[in-house]
């Protein structure tokens, strides 16, 4: 009942006081563009059927060239960085822009986890290796560059199975404002 409440308490001042029809009362965030052919479709077309307002890119993706093309094609779309340090699929891996030994496995490919899991096999997430803060400093700062040199259109962060954890924030606290200014 309590999230119900909540749940109402959030949306229902926003139905409210909402002006007119171009005013935005509920903002819908697509989600891994680069990461699949039919991801990119899909969040391309939520956009063009006023869906979606704002999209996450990830850039070490196979599909990633794509969802560049398609976004230049799509210019009014908020276009967000998806950082990106997991590889949760099992059929499809995505691999580090960087040399980063301690975030892989050992074919090279993304951990497929950020936290240990209890339904993957032991050793599957980055909190079980032994990482180092320099490599993930390293590979989140390559994402960026290559995002923000290829789509001009870049307005904000976000993380890719939320990976931004106690334990990492951490390690990376200030660290951001030495990328950013």
């Amino acid at each position: 009942m309590k999230r119900i409440f909540n749940i109402f308490f959030v949306f229902f001042p926003i139905a409210l006081f909402a002006q007119s029809e171009n005013e935005i009362s509920l903002l819908i965030r697509a989600d891994d563009i680069g990461s699949f052919h039919a991801a990119n479709v899909a969040c391309i077309e939520s956009y063009q059927n006023g869906i979606a307002r704002s999209v996450e890119l990830m850039a070490p993706c196979a599909w990633f060239p794509e969802a560049v093309k398609m976004l230049a094609e799509n210019p009014g779309y908020d276009v967000g960085i998806h950082l990106t340090l997991t590889s949760e699929w099992s059929s499809v891996k995505w691999r580090p822009l960087t040399h980063c030994p301690s975030l892989v496995d050992k074919d090279g490919y993304f951990f497929q986890m950020v936290w240990k899991n209890d339904n993957f096999p032991p050793n599957s997430s980055i909190s079980e290796a032994n990482w180092k803060i320099e490599e993930v400093e390293q590979e989140l700062h390559a994402q960026i560059e290559v995002s923000m040199k290829y789509v001009p259109q870049i307005w904000h962060l976000s993380n890719h199975m939320r990976f931004t954890g106690p334990e990492t924030l951490n390690k990376l606290q200030g660290r951001t404002r030495e990328w950013f200014g």
